[in-house]
């Protein structure tokens, strides 16, 4: 575990904040489990989409889609564990896919050589080439 070994569980509600150089718009971002995506992911995708993570949206939008289209018995069951398998999934990766998410778009971190961003970068498995463009 090393580094992070130095880092109370207070450390860990901290953000990250991005910045786009283009606009000056300032966006924190926490490390860790994203409750928002894992308890609205499933609203017709529409905060996957509000995040730039359109093909998770489109996946959301698709699973409602088929969930009207194959509302007998079987289908609902299996339809309803696809989504909330694709919940938890999006709640423990959320916040690491809009991560890229913005570092893709051109976004930049607000302070690069801070600590939580060194327990960021190993979380989300982000290279250090990648960060603060």
């Amino acid at each position: 575990m090393g580094f992070l070994s130095e880092f109370s569980i207070k450390d860990f509600r901290m953000k990250v904040k991005f910045n786009n150089p283009r606009t000056g718009q300032v966006k924190s971002l926490k490390v860790g489990w994203n409750w928002g995506l894992f308890m609205s992911g499933s609203l017709i995708g529409l905060p996957l989409f509000f995040r730039g993570l359109c093909i998770w949206g489109t996946v959301m939008v698709s699973l409602w889609v088929f969930s009207f289209i194959f509302s007998d018995g079987i289908g609902t069951v299996i339809l309803s564990v696809i989504g909330i398998g694709v919940s938890i999934f999006l709640g423990v990766k959320g916040n690491e896919m809009i991560a890229k998410n913005y570092l893709k778009h051109g976004w930049e971190l607000v302070n690069p050589e801070d600590n939580i961003v060194k327990i960021a970068k190993e979380q989300w498995g982000i290279e250090t080439e990648t960060w603060g463009r």
